[in-house]
This record gives C-alpha cells, sequence and structure tokens, in this order.
C-alpha cells in the first residue's frame, strides 16, 4: 500500500551510511541504533518509508541494510496540533505549547530549545511568561530569568505585540542529533487612539476648601478643569468579543524644590502612580484625568515643580472571548505630558502669586502606539513630601 504523505523535504545520513531504497520526501533525525534493528527518523507519522546501508565501523551498529522508520514530532496547543482552527491568538492570551515526539524513550531526547519571536531575554520583551501589576511593582516575567522556561519540551507565554505569520520552533537533540519543528500563528491586536486636553498652571486658594494656597495644574473639583484628561476611542473587535480597557501612569520624573528664608530642599518621586497612591489600576473608566498640586506653606518662599509623566491605556481580553485562556493586560497606547510651575511669595505682589509655568503637549503628538508591557518597581508616593 501506498505511505502516507509527510510534509518534510529531505533525509540527511549521518556518517557510514548510505541511501538505499528511499521513499523520498522525509527529513528528521536519525537513530543509527534504532528499533528492531532500524534507523529512525523524527517526524511526522510512524512508518517505514525506506532502507540505509551501513558500512561504517561502529561495531554496535551491524553492517548491511536497515530500515528507516518516521517517528511523530509536531508541536501542539492545548492538546491539539497547530492548524489554521487554532492558530489565531490575541495579545494578552497565554499560549501553552507542547512538543510532542511519539515512539522513542524519553531519555532519546537530551534537550529542548524554544524560540519565541518578541522573546530576546531583555527586561521587556513582547513575549513574556507572566504580567500580574500592582501598585508597587509592575511583576513582569521574561521567559529567561529568574528561570529559563525556553528549555522545556512545553512552554506558556504571551505575546503583548500583534503581527501575522509568527514563527515559533522548538529545537530538539535527539539520539544527540538536532532536529526543529515549527508552528505559525497569527496574533491580533486592537487598534486604539489616545486624545487629551489640558488645563492651566496656576495659584491660587480655589483648588480645595480649606483655603489654603496651592500651586496646582488644573482643578480636579466639580466644575473644575483637569490639568490633563484623557479620552480613549478603540477600533471595532469581532460581534461578541469581550473585553476591557483601563489606565496605567508611571511618574518618569517629580521633581519639587521648596525654598524658605534659610534653606531649600529637593525631593524627586518616580513610580507608579495610582490615583491615589495605592490604588491599581490608575482608572477603569473613561475619560481619566490628574490635577497635580502643592499646598504652599506660609514659612515658604519659593516652590518650584517640574512633572513628567507617561499615561498607558491598557487592554485586557475576556478569558470567556478566547476560550477560557489565561489573559493578562496589554498596552495599546501611551501619551507623555509633562507641567511645571514656580510659585513665589511676596512678590511680585504680596501674597503667593504663579513667576513662571509650562504645560505640554498642547496637543495630541504624545499619542504612541506601545508594544512592551510598562514596568515599575516602586510607588511614586514613596517619596512624595508630606507637610508635617
Amino acid at each position: 500500500a501506498p505511505l502516507p504523505t509527510y510534509k518534510s523535504t529531505k533525509i540527511v545520513l549521518p556518517t557510514g551510511w548510505s541511501y538505499f531504497g528511499w521513499w523520498f520526501g522525509y527529513e528528521g533525525v536519525l537513530n543509527p541504533q534504532g528499533l528492531w534493528n532500524s534507523f529512525q527518523i523524527v517526524n511526522d507519522g510512524g512508518a517505514i518509508i525506506g532502507g540505509a546501508y551501513y558500512t561504517g565501523t561502529d561495531t554496535n551498529i551491524p553492517p548491511g541494510m536497515h530500515g528507516v522508520l518516521l517517528v511523530p514530532d509536531k508541536i501542539q496547543r492545548d492538546g491539539c496540533d497547530v492548524n489554521s482552527t487554532n492558530n489565531t491568538v490575541w495579545v494578552g492570551q497565554q499560549i501553552n505549547l507542547t512538543n510532542i515526539i511519539s515512539g522513542i524513550p524519553t531519555s532519546a531526547v537530551t534537550s529542548y530549545q524554544w524560540t519565541i519571536p518578541g522573546a530576546n531575554n531583555t527586561t521587556n520583551d513582547t513575549a513574556f511568561y507572566d504580567y500580574q501589576p500592582n501598585a508597587t511593582n509592575s511583576c513582569y516575567t521574561n521567559l529567561f530569568t529568574p528561570t529559563n522556561y525556553t528549555t522545556n519540551n512545553y512552554i506558556n507565554f504571551y505575546w503583548s505585540s500583534g503581527g501575522s505569520n509568527q514563527v515559533v520552533t522548538c529545537r530538539e537533540v535527539i539520539y544527540g542529533q538536532t532536529n526543529t519543528v515549527s508552528a505559525t500563528f497569527n496574533v491580533s491586536r486592537p487598534s486604539a487612539t489616545i486624545f487629551a486636553t489640558n488645563g492651566v498652571v496656576a495659584v491660587d486658594n480655589s483648588f480645595r476648601t480649606n483655603g489654603m494656597p496651592y500651586l496646582h495644574f488644573g482643578n480636579f473639583r466639580l466644575g473644575g478643569t483637569p490639568g490633563i484628561k484623557f479620552y480613549e476611542t478603540n477600533a471595532p473587535l469581532p460581534s461578541g468579543f469581550i473585553s476591557t480597557n483601563l489606565w496605567n501612569q508611571i511618574i518618569v520624573n517629580d521633581a519639587i524644590t521648596r525654598t524658605t528664608s534659610s534653606s531649600s530642599t529637593t525631593t524627586n518621586s518616580f513610580g507608579y502612580d495610582g490615583a491615589h497612591d495605592w490604588e491599581y489600576p490608575y482608572d477603569t473608566n473613561t475619560p481619566t484625568s490628574d490635577s497635580p498640586n502643592n499646598r504652599l506653606e506660609p514659612s515658604q518662599v519659593v516652590v518650584s515643580r517640574n512633572f513628567t509623566a507617561t499615561m498607558y491605556l491598557m487592554w485586557q481580553a475576556s478569558t470567556n472571548s478566547v476560550n477560557g485562556d489565561k489573559t493578562v493586560t496589554v498596552p495599546l497606547k501611551s501619551y507623555t505630558w509633562i507641567w511645571s510651575g514656580t510659585a513665589t511669595n511676596g512678590a511680585p505682589a504680596a501674597g503667593w502669586g504663579l513667576q513662571s509655568s509650562t504645560n505640554y503637549p498642547g496637543n495630541n503628538g504624545s499619542n504612541v502606539d506601545v508594544t512592551n508591557e510598562p514596568t515599575w518597581s516602586t510607588n511614586s508616593a514613596y517619596n512624595k513630601f508630606s507637610v508635617p
């Protein structure tokens, strides 16, 4: 009966072996000792496909004709062969792959090495092991450190970047020889846009109800205009697909200098910025906003602040929309914004006044596409100044 058709292209024989009676069209790893005194080719099915003639010097291998046996080697996702029905996934969806080699003892395979597009052993790969952020740490784990997850017969990971024809490979050493199998994925990613409106920098006593003067960017009180207000729009998702958006903000730099008649001190904050310091995420509603501010004390004569932050629009697919797989949040867009201001006490007039200020961007040129997960290892509240 005709043998089944396999997908690979060639067989390479080791030293001492020659072709004899091949069914051509195969590729794999040859085991000179074999089963039933035969060659093994690690590949797609279990069938004798021809013969190989041994004339080498290894006394452990009988000279003469040996059969050539195909052994299955493939990549499965969630227990099923990867094909056009299960190779389309979403960013933030957990991918669970296993390298399946049948018909040979486990000891025959001495190593595995997975190669994942986007996994480059950096501190912020777009293919990674896990991402479970909170208000003090992003808890981002890549696939290599502190544990190398790429050297098992299975691998679980997430993508934060989209793209078609993403080829995952697994290279094994079997009976001392190297074989590589692959699976191709299409990674879907929604599109979105952030745009923002700005308030103004001011010094007055209307920011809070306590009557104290404040240096502030915008005003969050009811009816006020926030320092910056973020909006987002998303492209439509497939019908019935469920997902959520949320916001994360990281303070890049927040330098505050407070000067009295006898001294000057500067604090510099950075890290994750919860809407109320220790909250995560920053917000789950759209629009969201921020109105940074400083209370001005009678003992101070000059207070200045230089502030830079990046707001991230995050997205997460519902597990119900991705066949029950785990999901994590992934970034879609970021928006970096700055403001600064200097307040003086007693100049140019009695009481507190605004000496200088800036805020940027005044347009929406900061709307940037982002594929790397935002990371942090502290909360900005650790460094925030509090008035005694």
